[in-house]
């Protein structure tokens, strides 16, 4: 069925790296953002799945701000729509390489819309792929990967830690999912996909990145299986974490042992990139009913679920 989605861009900044983070005003005067960069020469978007986010991770500046809501099909599918649009009206490419719910929010929490929405955009042809970013959310990485012919297709998966204490920590969902079933669950996401899962670790000085970390990292993650991705932070306020230096020695450890291994460098810093941290440092400023003149509306498509 058609329906009519309307969202507001109140910012549009630009990163002198090329990103564009876009701040999104909903029908009901809730926020959420969404970014456009390249990376590895493809063109992503990342796009929101809740407005805020209770999983509640300290690294994470949306992990300040408690969920409100999830956010409808329509909504996600006009994020993309709307990006696509803007891109290709400033020359950029014909369809976006991969669409990443990796934003705001844990988008396995909200499973039926996200599945509505990566199938109509894949049926749309706004992308070929669509990715999920989850902290591990066990039944339903197992429920979603009934649907990759149609709809997400790649997984990847906020790894962070090689075990169950330090990821309760940085991770608190892992105290209900332990490392152990969610790796599985991954595995098995693999096996109905034929997409190997990449596994997304964030290096934190003197927690995470020891060689005690590395060796256990070896140790759990099968290369058949698994990509790793170490990725840079953009780092928050009030956080006491400090980022490693020990990138590119992991990178060339897991390189030595055969892993597909790549350093995801931090994509606009000076634009507020990091998910949430546009949103959070609007928040104060924004009224909750307020309602300027859109920038953009559009139609979105979804079926019925």
């Amino acid at each position: 069925m058609t329906q009519h989605t309307e969202i507001t861009c109140l910012h549009e900044q630009h990163s002198t790296d090329g990103s564009i983070k876009f701040l999104w005003q909903l029908a009901d005067g809730k926020t959420v953002e969404s970014i456009y960069f390249t990376f590895r020469e493809q063109y992503y978007t990342c796009i929101s799945s809740q407005v805020g986010c209770n999983v509640g991770c300290p690294f994470c500046e949306t992990g300040k701000q408690r969920v409100l809501r999830n956010l409808t099909a329509q909504e996600l599918y006009a994020q993309v729509a709307l990006i696509d649009g803007c891109v290709r009206a400033a020359g950029g490419p014909a369809m976006l390489d991969h669409v990443a719910l990796a934003g705001m929010g844990e988008p396995l929490l909200n499973v039926a819309a996200v599945v509505a929405a990566a199938t109509q955009l894949r049926a749309d042809g706004l992308t070929e792929t669509v990715s999920l970013s989850t902290s591990g959310v066990v039944p339903r990485i197992y429920d979603l990967a009934q649907t990759t012919e149609t709809s997400v297709n790649k997984l990847f998966l906020s790894l962070h830690a090689t075990t169950d204490k330090v990821r309760n920590h940085l991770v608190p969902l892992n105290k209900k999912y332990p490392l152990a079933s969610v790796l599985e669950a991954a595995t098995h996401f693999f096996a109905r996909s034929g997409e190997k899962v990449t596994a997304t670790y964030l290096l934190f000085a003197d927690l995470n990145d020891t060689q005690a970390d590395l060796a256990r990292l070896l140790r759990l993650l099968d290369p058949a299986i698994y990509i790793v991705q170490f990725s840079e932070w953009n780092q928050v306020a009030d956080c006491a974490f400090q980022p490693s230096p020990r990138l590119e020695y992991f990178q060339d450890q897991l390189q030595q042992a055969g892993y597909e291994v790549f350093i995801q460098r931090s994509k606009g810093g000076d634009i507020d990139g990091g998910c949430g941290q546009l949103r959070s440092r609007t928040l104060p400023v924004i009224p909750a009913a307020a309602r300027p003149t859109a920038i953009s509306t559009m139609r979105a498509r979804d079926e019925e679920h």
